[in-house]
């Protein structure tokens, strides 16, 4: 009685195994494990299925950077280092493979313009080519060998296409669950930046007023049985103190949860906005809304919009000494643009942008990723001693999908 284990059998442990590649993925392995995994499983695989000949040989290739050549990744069966077959020429079945995204039979490998140019591969009579279509990367392409002729029958060549998809599925799971994790780091780091800047202001300001109110109002306790006068004017210092402090209170409160931007939209939440900076700070914000933007319902554009005019303008208030700051949104051809422009010292951008994630501080960058999440372009004009531009431009699209 045969031992020898059906298709089906083998196709069945060939999803086991694969799942099981699917799951052991930690962060430290990179492609070349799948790859490496996925061909040592074809090999092993189709030897069960095909005990009483050799074991197969095999290649894992990516295209190169400039996609003119093909990288060998791994090898089964075969040296590269030996055969010199570090880069190979994409041409012959492999560039079709690659091209079409279609898995070929190579019945005479001294015969195609690629694999019969290499003397190491002339032991082998046929060959198998199977493209793996990697969504988020470089593609892989898995080349079989054999020294028979008609090797890769429509059974074996059905079981490495399987194969090719599922290690496909495990490597973009791989980056998927690496990029996730990456993006959770990056939130993790924006949010305790935001907390860095919410513990720095409150201590620069509530908190030191309020410890200048206790010393004060400890004096104008003092000063009552001593000098009257000087005590009632100690009184109305505190009490202005004590106004400007819960000014800047209810301003902080407002740009964490802004009210008036779920209620009534973005463009009284800048006005609001404007008002607040002035009766804070006293810095004038002027605002310009055309009246010809497209309506939305989406309260993430505007949001995500609000927070960057907002952090624009304490940027220009804290920075720049600027006299006037400048908020527009208009329409422009396909896109709906944000502006927030002041006509303070400007800004070195080169000296910015360079390093900007080792320097403390993550404005420039939370602007341009919050722009990025609505599909936007976030662009920074400046001029020294002339003033700062900083522009979002985000499709029209956008909105009219969403209000639709």
């Amino acid at each position: 009685m045969s031992t020898t284990p059906t298709d089906t059998q083998v196709s069945m442990r060939a999803f086991v195994k694969l799942a099981q590649l699917l799951e052991a993925a930690p962060n430290s392995r990179n492609q070349t494990f799948f790859s490496k995994n996925a061909i040592q499983l074809a090999v092993d695989l189709i030897a069960e299925r095909k005990p009483d000949l050799d074991r197969m040989s095999a290649l894992a290739l990516r295209p190169s950077a400039d996609n003119d050549m093909l990288v060998v990744e791994f090898g089964e069966g075969i040296d590269p280092n030996d055969t010199g077959m570090l880069l190979i020429s994409r041409g012959g079945a492999l560039a079709t493979a690659l091209d079409e995204n279609t898995s070929a039979v190579v019945q005479d490998v001294s015969k195609d313009a690629v694999l019969g140019l290499d003397r190491s591969l002339m032991k082998y009579a046929s060959a198998a080519v199977i493209p793996t279509r990697i969504v988020y990367g470089r593609d892989l392409l898995l080349i079989f060998l054999h020294p028979t002729a008609d090797y890769f029958d429509p059974v074996t060549m059905q079981l490495l296409d399987i194969i090719a998809l599922q290690t496909a599925n495990a490597i973009q799971k791989h980056q998927l669950v690496k990029a996730i994790r990456l993006d959770d780091d990056r939130v993790l780091q924006v949010h305790n930046e935001s907390r860095k800047l919410l513990s720095r202001a409150l201590h620069d300001g509530p908190a030191q007023n309020m410890a200048a109110l206790t010393m004060r109002a400890n004096f104008a306790r003092r000063m009552l049985d001593q000098d009257i006068e000087r005590a009632k004017q100690e009184l109305m210092d505190i009490e202005k103190l004590a106004r400007e402090t819960t000014k800047t209170i209810r301003y902080m409160l407002f740009t964490m949860r802004p009210l008036v931007l779920e209620t009534r939209g973005l463009k009284p939440a800048l006005m609001n906005l404007a008002e607040k900076i002035k009766t804070t700070y006293g810095q004038e914000v002027f605002i310009s809304i055309a009246p010809n933007l497209p309506l939305t319902q989406n309260t993430d554009i505007n949001t995500i919009l609000f927070y960057i005019a907002e952090e624009a303008v304490i940027n220009a208030q804290k920075h720049a000494a600027a006299q006037n700051i400048f908020i527009s949104v208009y329409a422009e051809e396909a896109d709906v643009v944000l502006e927030v422009s002041d006509d303070g010292v400007g800004l070195n951008i080169g000296q910015i942008t360079e390093n900007y994630d080792q320097r403390g501080s993550l404005g420039m960058v939370n602007m341009r990723e919050r722009a990025e999440l609505i599909n936007g372009v976030f662009n920074v004009d400046s001029i020294i001693h002339e003033g700062t531009t900083i522009s979002v431009r985000v499709p029209i699209k956008e909105f009219e999908e969403e209000a639709a």
